[in-house]
């Protein structure tokens, strides 16, 4: 049995190519080198130095085994045998083309899917960060053209971006309409509050996918963080 199994040159410029084919990039991946460890049932447990491809921003993996590959994320786990070698070393490429062709797009389903606990926590974020503001502090007409004028651009910008239903762009419009006329009836701080009350009840009530929901509340934060540091900063 062999005890190094790595990748040949020609077999890592095929993977190359997968990558490519798949929408990924090549250079966001690096390879490496452990020993594998195979359970094999008529030899037991096998060791073999192997080549894995990584990527480390999420350390999913991909391991190239002897008589069967290794990966994460798995199709039903979160790490996954794929046996390669049914039809020994001959047939060994035509299952691991396969194999690795389905993890690729496992992968970048789990790249491209939104943290949505994160975002969660970004909006607890702002939500501390107005605790902060005195009570007392109330908005300047300067700072109610300047929101308004940031508001309608996030309104366009996600409009043009998100492929938004007619009932979506009235229901967001709507939703920034309200916030906007919340600025001149209540303080900073409580305004914060019940500005991100109503834009999560429009993104939750009109069904927005979670990748426009995070880039329309985002934008939001954004707009409105300054603001905030700005009131804070007078504190004394």
């Amino acid at each position: 049995m062999p005890e190094d199994v790595r990748l040949t040159r020609t077999e890592k410029n095929a993977i190359f190519i997968m990558i490519e084919e798949s929408g990924l990039s090549p250079a966001v991946f690096t390879w490496k080198e452990r020993r594998h460890e195979e359970p094999v049932e008529m030899f037991g447990m096998t060791c073999a130095t192997a080549s894995v491809l990584l990527h480390p921003e999420s350390d999913y993996f991909y391991t190239f085994g002897n008589y069967c590959d290794s990966c994460s994320p798995g199709g039903y786990e979160r790490i996954e045998r794929q046996e390669t070698f049914k039809d020994g070393v001959k047939g060994r490429w035509n299952y691991r083309h396969r194999a690795v062709k389905s993890w690729l797009e496992r992968l970048k389903e789990e790249l491209d899917a939104p943290d949505l606990w994160g975002k969660l926590f970004e909006g607890k974020a702002l939500a501390i960060r107005s605790a902060l503001t005195p009570p007392t502090a109330r908005f300047t007409q300067e700072q109610v053209r300047s929101l308004s004028f940031e508001f309608r651009r996030i309104e366009q910008r996600t409009a043009d971006l998100h492929e938004l239903t007619v009932a979506q762009k009235e229901a967001m419009h709507e939703g920034f309409e309200e916030i906007k006329a919340e600025m001149n009836r209540f303080g900073i701080k409580d305004w914060v509050n019940l500005a991100c009350g109503l834009l999560f009840n429009v993104l939750v009530g009109a069904a927005f996918a979670p990748n426009a929901a995070f880039d329309l509340y985002n934008s939001f934060a954004a707009a409105v963080s300054p603001l905030l540091d700005a009131t804070q900063r007078l504190i004394p």
